[in-house]
């Protein structure tokens, strides 16, 4: 039996959907994010070098409050490993010292709950913008691009390369230069 996978034309091309998961603090992963600068709001200095400047992985990662962050029994009874343990307490590992270490820290619930409202409530927002741009386009209308999009269009194209990968004779050069 063949599967169809593909969404009709009309449907791609008129429908835009928010990300289907429960928690948008993390997206179901356990980690919370900062692509967005939302946890800078309550941690200024939150993964950034003493300069100030964005450096990911400078602090241990923000362990969420929802269901994703925390152990699950499998269907082959077996516990998965989450970064909580069942008590809510943030799981810890053996650093190559030998010393343990949480695996991440834990911030206020409330917080990560204003950042999982806020998301929802921007994805939403986009999502009816998106569709309403979409439905108009589709019906021959002219539309006016909105600012957001406009703002990522722009910084795209200052990232001139960041998605090319240097040439095999590129790299030879490289190597021949030092």
């Amino acid at each position: 039996m063949t599967v169809n996978y593909r969404r009709t034309a009309l449907d791609r091309d008129t429908t835009f959907y928010i990300p289907k998961v429960e928690c948008f603090a993390c997206y179901d992963s356990g980690l919370v994010s900062n692509s967005d600068g939302f946890v800078n709001r309550f941690i200024p200095d939150y993964d950034r070098d003493k300069k100030g400047n964005i450096c990911g992985g400078q602090d241990l990662a923000i362990i969420c409050h929802c269901k994703a962050a925390y152990e699950k029994e499998t269907d082959e009874d077996k516990t998965k490993k989450g970064f909580r343990d069942n008590h809510g307490n943030i799981n810890t590992v053996l650093s190559i010292t030998g010393e343990t270490q949480p695996v991440g820290f834990s911030m206020e619930k409330e917080k990560i709950r204003q950042i999982h409202t806020e998301r929802k409530q921007n994805w939403e927002k986009t999502a009816k913008d998106v569709n309403q741009l979409r439905n108009k386009r589709a019906n021959g209308e002219k539309v006016e691009t909105p600012y957001y999009i406009e703002v990522v269009k722009e910084n795209l194209t200052k990232v001139d390369g960041l998605f090319s990968f240097p040439t095999e004779k590129a790299v030879v050069n490289s190597m021949k230069k030092k």
